[in-house]
């Protein structure tokens, strides 16, 4: 059994602009990685100049913005699931190739900062490229071959059950994975080559061991692509060279959710900037990630959305300083990333403000549909009636009536998609939203 908690200064960052859809939470020297629905993070404190200790991150309740820092026994570390389980590299098994091995932190109660740290891999070299984890448990992560010129390899552990700390081991491949869906699927670029494309591997069955890799392409550079999230739909986000010579971010659509086969579109060419990256990749295909502002390389946090580049500060006031990046986010919209104040780097959690102009928001993109031909009866009046009342409740502190009229809201949208008055990708988007406000306001 393992615990060592280390209690940091997490305290809410006065707002300083009405305007602001954020809250900004300073974690210290906790830089997160990835992030749960619990609001959980995974992440990694600094150890002198090149080194550092993996941690995570638990609030003192779910969504909360105070939490506390438990270490673990390695060096860096992976994702964290739903249940709290988190996958990382240990520095106990570090050897003479100064590679760790693949372990798996799984708490005793689901989200709970005690539990046990159990090697996963049986023996193998992880290579710094992962372990990425899912939902029931499976981690994927590449493996150091120790025959000179043979291609390193990738595996996927699955669990005998979800959440269990005893499983099997599969060889999937050759590339180094970044990411993985609860589908199974995993996203990397191919190993030994010279020229790095992004790759999906998906499952013949979910979650199973055998499947096939497929080419994601680029947007038309030299062929550099590179891979960073997956939802669980199968979108993927990432950075591609393009004809015009720069880094933009990508997004890749499945033909069908979790298809092996789709097509990449680029999402960051509204920027007229230097170059984009995208990092992170919600359910409802919104990006998340950094643009550069100028050619040393100083980036600024980014939403790639409806086909447009924003710039995540003009959405949350930092004082003497800025978001520089996004690492991830989860299904309550809450944004894990870096900041920057007086030229000093913190780790930070952003928390939307659940304030009635999100509602106004959704209701926006129901004008929005009706105004490009959405056949809404009424043109769309059930739903406004329905976010105004939304509107209503939350500004008069009725969240709880909030909630319900935001879940009726979310049942008119599924009839719409039924009857064919919205499309399934339409509707998902206003459901989505909706979720993500819902979230917000319930304790």
């Amino acid at each position: 059994m393992y615990r060592s908690s280390l209690a940091l200064a997490c305290l809410a960052i006065a707002v300083t602009a009405s305007a602001d859809k954020y809250t900004l939470t300073d974690l210290g020297t906790f830089y997160p990685n990835r992030i749960n629905d619990y609001d959980q993070m995974s992440g990694d404190i600094p150890v002198g100049t090149f080194d550092s200790q993996a941690a995570f991150w638990t609030p003192s309740s779910r969504n909360a913005a105070v939490g506390s820092v438990t270490t673990l026994p390695g060096d860096w570390v992976g994702g964290i699931n739903d249940f709290g389980q988190v996958a990382f590299r240990s520095r106990a098994f570090v050897d003479a190739h100064n590679l760790g091995h693949a372990l798996i932190f799984t708490p005793l109660a689901a989200n709970g900062t005690i539990g046990n740290s159990v090697e996963v891999a049986g023996g193998q070299e992880v290579d710094i490229t992962g372990p990425a984890i899912n939902a029931m448990g499976q981690i994927s992560f590449e493996a150091l071959s120790l025959i000179i010129g043979e291609s390193n390899n990738t595996y996927i552990w699955t669990p005998d059950s979800p959440h269990a700390s005893t499983g099997s081991l599969s060889q999937i491949n050759t590339f180094e994975p970044q990411a993985m869906n609860d589908f199974g699927q995993v996203i990397g670029n191919e190993d030994d080559t010279t020229i790095y494309t992004a790759k999906l591997w998906t499952p013949a069955s979910a979650n199973g061991p055998t499947g096939t890799l497929t080419d994601l392409g680029n947007l038309g550079g030299t062929g550099y692509s590179f891979p960073l999230d997956i939802n669980n739909r199968g979108q993927v986000t990432g950075l591609s060279y393009t004809a015009d010579h720069f880094w933009s971010t990508f997004r890749w659509d499945p033909a069908s959710p979790n298809a092996a086969t789709g097509a990449m579109v680029n999402i960051g060419s509204e920027s007229t900037t230097y170059q984009t990256f995208g990092k992170s990749i919600d359910e409802s295909g919104v990006a998340y990630g950094a643009y550069e502002i100028d050619p040393s390389g100083n980036y600024r946090a980014t939403i790639f959305k409806d086909g447009h580049v924003i710039d995540l500060n003009s959405l949350v006031t930092v004082s003497n300083g800025y978001i520089s990046d996004v690492r991830d986010t989860n299904a309550a919209g809450e944004i894990a990333c870096v900041f920057f104040v007086n030229g000093v780097s913190h780790g930070g959690l952003l928390t939307p403000r659940a304030t009635a102009d999100q509602v106004v928001d959704i209701r926006h993109l129901v004008e929005h549909l009706v105004q490009i031909g959405a056949l809404l009866p009424a043109n769309g009046q059930s739903l406004y009636a329905k976010l105004d009342a939304a509107t209503a409740k939350i500004k008069s502190g009725d969240l709880a009536g909030a909630v319900t009229s935001l879940q009726s809201f979310i049942s008119q949208v599924n009839t719409f998609i039924k009857t064919g008055k919205l499309t399934t990708a339409q509707g998902q988007v206003l459901i989505d939203d909706a979720k993500a406000i819902i979230a917000q306001l319930t304790p």
